[in-house]
């Protein structure tokens, strides 16, 4: 049986990823060592900067509500749906604020916006306006602040005039409001926020106390400042084991034990204070951490383990920390990663990740950054240093320095900056290939230069060049974007394959991807127009293509790369058909695609662990496959 584990990237600028085992570091400024951040904004295609409202839906795709237009993030890239707005649907927040999000159990997504109710029926992909007009009332307000499911399925809307309990099949809507004259009513009208405890029950935030739906009893029970509470203005809620329950006022942080009867302030003894300090947002994540946003004070992380406090707060200029100090939104997704929603931008928090770092224009070694975020190679050149190969030449990773520096043709041997691969052969070789001028051949002992292309002697077919291999008997395989090129070094002569439809036992196409040798010194050559055997003894390649009518052949024809694991299963990895495991003695194939659970069709590359999990590079962050 095989299990596959997605591992989808939110940190989308393009970049690399080194598992290395870094030290925690209490820095300032959200500047994290073994976390990272990243910053979303409209440049980023958000439709506005203010975010509102955070939510994961069960697909998996985030949702973000701002002061205009509601935006999914599908891990690439952000769509704004107030574009609809034209169309004749409802606009789902064109200038409207999009304040909180709840998913029922058809998985339709229902929007609270500050002009009244939207559902997004997932089936049919309509969108269904809910709000008060002159001929229907809906709601005691379109102004609507929250919202959450019960377990009758029964809709909570609260509101800036009262709390609406609404049936979203019926239409059926009972509204609560305040009534001095009533014990039994709501406090405050003003309703901020609402949850849904572990055992059903309802806690509801106001402008005037805290509330508990007693509903069996269908009253409401209140607690105030003379309750304990640090303010009558009760902001936000967040609810953990054992009916124990975080609250944001206006004037600091309350931790409240239902069970026991408890209600307090929160009390630090350290550098820090939350005393009258506007709460915002609260987060407990599941390592039991909590996350404080304010209003205008920044963020605060709580780590109830080490009974620690951190500040953080947005400093000018450093791209590492909190965008902005006013939080409104804070949210855990299904990965572990912290979403951190603030007045000028969304922040991403890649917090649970600790295993790997990252590395690019904005991320680097102290005060040394990646020269660019398109990395297509890496090379390990000596223990703790690395080649990355990017489109604006090489970029040196020294671990043990700390720092990063560039190699390119302004200050290198390099004669172009598009690097697309490197090779290491038995002769402490590097193999460059780059994207427009062939090979640079660099030796790390001696650090010769040799340079192979279109123009030298001998040359090669094409400046593009995507793969190196040197096999058993010492010669070197160059997989080119116009053929195959074999080269003899001790002759200094090159051998070249090509595709020829007239010619039986021809490559069956010219763009080659890669080329590999497997441990029964077998040729194996990926192609886009399907992948090869070469048969050393009669000088043929022998051709495996797709046929949209035989599941038994390779599942798409552009082929990028192959590997062969400890248990000797060898492994196709292709553009758009997923993952092929390959039957060597029945010439069968057995296809992953993402129907069985790989994050995406496109795989790249294929390596395995020393616990045997293949690991599979994706247009859609990392899958492992437990074969």
């Amino acid at each position: 049986m095989y299990k596959i584990t997605l591992y989808i990237p939110f940190f989308l600028a393009v970049c690399l990823v080194l598992s290395i085992k870094g030290k925690a570091q209490d820095i300032e400024y959200l500047q994290f060592d073994k976390y990272t951040t990243e910053h979303f904004v409209q440049e980023k295609g958000l439709s506005q900067n203010s975010i509102f409202s955070i939510y994961q839906d069960e697909i998996g795709f985030m949702w973000f509500g701002t002061w205009d237009g509601l935006n999914r993030y599908d891990g690439y890239s952000f769509v704004s749906f107030s574009a609809f707005a034209d169309e004749g649907k409802p606009s789902l927040g064109k200038n409207e604020s999009i304040n909180d999000m709840a998913e029922d159990k058809n998985n339709n997504l229902w929007i609270a916006t500050n002009s009244g109710l939207i559902m997004f029926e997932r089936k049919t992909q309509q969108y269904y306006l809910y709000a008060n007009t002159p001929k229907r009332k809906f709601f005691s307000s379109n102004n609507l602040n929250c919202l959450v499911f019960d377990l009758e399925d029964n809709l909570w809307i609260g509101t800036d005039n009262g709390i609406n309990r609404f049936n979203p099949y019926n239409y059926k809507n009972t509204i609560f409001k305040a009534d001095f004259a009533n014990p039994d009513a709501i406090s405050s009208n003003i309703i901020n926020d609402i949850k849904l405890d572990e055992n059903g029950n309802l806690w509801i935030a106001t402008n005037f106390g805290l509330n508990y739906y007693v509903q069996d009893e269908n009253r409401f029970e209140k607690y105030f400042s003379s309750n304990g509470l640090s303010s009558d203005s009760v902001y936000c809620i967040d609810l953990f084991a054992n009916n124990k329950i975080w609250l944001g006022t206006n004037k600091g942080l309350d931790y409240f034990d239902y069970a026991k009867k408890q209600l307090q302030p929160f009390s630090y003894q350290g550098q820090y204070s939350l005393q009258n300090i506007e709460i915002t947002a609260i987060k407990q994540d599941r390592k039991a951490n909590l996350w404080i946003g304010t209003a205008e004070n920044g963020l605060y992380l709580y780590s109830s383990k080490e009974k620690s406090l951190v500040h953080y707060e947005h400093k000018r200029g450093n791209q590492r920390s909190i965008s902005s100090n006013a939080v409104s939104e804070i949210f855990e997704d299904r990965t572990g990663d912290i979403w951190i929603g603030t007045n000028v931008g969304l922040n991403r928090v890649n917090y649970q990740r600790t295993k790997f770092r990252h590395y690019n224009t904005n991320f680097g070694l102290g005060n040394s950054f990646l020269s660019d975020n398109m990395v297509w190679a890496i090379q390990e050149v000596e223990e703790g240093k690395f080649w990355l190969g990017t489109n604006s030449g090489i970029d040196v990773v020294d671990l043990n320095a700390k720092e990063i520096y560039p190699m390119n043709t302004a200050n290198s041997f390099l004669i172009s900056n598009n690097i697309r691969h490197f090779y290491k052969d038995s002769k402490n070789n590097i193999w460059i290939g780059t994207y427009d001028k062939g090979i640079i051949k660099y030796n790390l002992d001696n650090k010769s230069l040799t340079f192979i292309n279109t123009n030298t002697n001998p040359e090669i077919s094409s400046n593009t060049v995507w793969g190196v291999l040197e096999d058993s008997k010492g010669m070197i395989w160059i997989a080119t974007d116009d053929g195959l090129n074999l080269y003899d070094e001790e002759k200094n002569k090159m051998y070249f394959f090509f595709h020829d439809p007239m010619l039986p036992g021809s490559l069956p196409g010219n763009k080659i991807m890669s080329v590999y040798e497997d441990r029964q010194k077998v040729l194996w050559i990926a192609t886009f127009s399907g992948m090869a055997r070469y048969d050393r003894n009669n000088n043929v390649f022998v051709s495996y293509q797709h046929s949209p009518n035989n599941q038994n052949t390779i599942s798409n024809d552009r082929v990028f790369s192959f590997y062969e694991d400890s248990r000797g299963d060898f492994w196709i990895a292709t553009m758009g058909g997923g993952l092929n495991k390959f039957n060597r003695k029945l010439g069968k194939f057995t296809r992953y695609a993402e129907n069985t659970g790989i994050a995406n069709n496109v795989v790249y590359n294929i390596k395995e662990d020393s616990d045997g999990f293949l690991w599979l590079t994706t247009n859609f962050g990392l899958s492992k496959l437990n074969t």
